[in-house]
């Protein structure tokens, strides 16, 4: 990983701006489990005046979720010629604003809300209808995702069937609630995956560790790790390929020590929240991790 070659583009969909690689570009990132959506703050500096006038034209400076976003944004990031999709999705808020000597645009993204908002159906089933199936349909009608399952959350829905069912009304809502009953939730990536999973288990059944998905000092692990009641938090050089729910490993003097001598807790932990944090005219570069023991009901 060539750590210290930092690139970025910006590019857009739904108005003609030309990708953005050679501005000064602020980020921040958060991702997280559970029901919170992906979702970014992009601050551009000096965009040319026509592309700041694109953005001013279809963006209203005032956030209104029931409105079909016009424009897209995705940001890649990475190292060298290695560009990874940090963030993808809408552009629901928009500003420019002259700052000093510097005219900056900051943009809010938010990957898959408007569609979430927006998916409705009826639907209506007979006694011994799959409980895969049910959920498949009602996901489906969520535009623009492709559904996936971990294994456990396959598992889990495996010989499961429903009485009768019957909804009408906001998809999202109602997947929220029927899912929960089987002890599954699901969430909504920018990379147009709509994962189903079991709350408080990672992604993966197994990982086997290697080094991109080792945290130590010699590859970008930036201070001390901090151990809590659930698991570990740390901080790093950018890791723009890592996602939530995933299986991770930190070596460390201090874990190692602490590891020492018992059994119940191992160096393997799996991502519960991340932010992203990158400026590209400054030493801000970094990548936060919430992180939670795997094997240990959190």
């Amino acid at each position: 990983m060539k750590l210290f070659i930092r690139n970025i583009e910006v590019s857009f969909k739904g108005a003609d701006i030309n990708p953005i690689s050679k501005l000064r570009v602020v980020f921040d990132v958060g991702k997280h489990d559970g029901e919170s959506f992906n979702a970014g703050v992009i601050r551009i500096y000096n965009l040319n005046f026509s592309s700041r006038g694109a953005l001013a034209k279809l963006i209203s400076s005032e956030f209104d979720p029931d409105t079909k976003p016009t424009m897209q944004c995705i940001l890649r990031v990475g190292y060298g010629d290695q560009l990874v999709q940090l963030l993808a999705g809408d552009i629901l808020f928009a500003t420019n604003q002259r700052i000093g000597p510097d005219w900056v645009t900051e943009i809010k993204i938010y990957a898959g809300l408007y569609n979430a908002r927006v998916a409705l159906t009826t639907l209506s089933y007979g006694k011994n209808t799959s409980a895969k199936k049910i959920t498949n349909d009602l996901l489906a009608t969520i535009k623009g995702v492709d559904i996936q399952y971990t294994q456990e959350a396959d598992k889990a829905l495996q010989k499961k069937s429903v009485l009768s069912y019957s909804m009408a009304g906001n998809v999202y809502n109602e997947a929220k609630v029927f899912l929960s009953s089987y002890g599954l939730s699901f969430k909504i990536e920018d990379d147009g995956v709509l994962l189903v999973y079991v709350p408080g288990k990672p992604r993966e059944s197994k990982r086997s560790q290697n080094d991109a998905n080792t945290f130590s000092p010699e590859n970008g692990l930036l201070g001390t790790p901090k151990i809590t009641s659930s698991g570990i938090e740390i901080r790093s050089l950018l890791r723009p390929q890592v996602k939530i729910l995933q299986r991770f490993y930190v070596d460390s003097e201090s874990i190692n020590e602490t590891l020492q001598n018992q059994d119940r807790f191992t160096n393997e932990y799996f991502i519960t929240g991340l932010k992203h944090s990158g400026d590209t005219h400054s030493d801000e570069w970094h990548t936060e991790i919430i992180g939670a023991y795997v094997g240990i009901d959190n």
